[in-house]
């Protein structure tokens, strides 16, 4: 009697071990999943930074500009990247910057509207990120 009492316990013995095996394989594949999502989204946040200090790099050496260049009536639509070009790859990505130049002389004769768009590819889109700032002509 006792040793049929001992296999009914070995039968349930090995069902729960088999039911604790699953619940944490279900667990360790969720945890998994969690951990590469936040890994990707460290990843795409640390793109944009990177471009956003591209931008705002840019914009930095654009306030070194003189105020003739900025008086000038034939300013240029667009200016290359002012920086080193060594700067434009971050972590294996290579950013692209556009800086457009607007005269705004219908809204105010004294200011210039300048655009800084820093782009990237990922996976297969592109993603930009956009600063504006006005320079003054006085």
């Amino acid at each position: 009697m006792l040793s049929s009492k001992l296999k009914k316990q070995q039968g349930y013995l090995y069902i729960d071990a088999v039911v604790a095996v699953f619940i944490v394989g279900v667990s360790l594949v969720a945890i998994a999943g969690i951990f590469m999502q936040s890994s990707q989204a460290s990843a795409r946040a640390v793109r944009y930074t990177a471009a956003t200090n591209i931008a705002q790099q840019q914009m930095e050496l654009l306030k070194q500009r003189s105020t003739e260049f900025w008086r000038n009536p034939q300013l240029p639509n667009s200016l290359p990247w002012l920086g080193k070009e060594r700067e434009l790859i971050v972590n294996h990505t290579n950013f692209f910057v556009l800086t457009t130049i607007d005269q705004i002389d219908a809204i105010d004769t004294t200011l210039v509207k300048v655009t800084v768009r820093v782009s990237w590819q990922e996976k297969g889109s592109t993603k930009y990120i956009q600063l504006l700032t006005y320079f003054s002509k006085i």
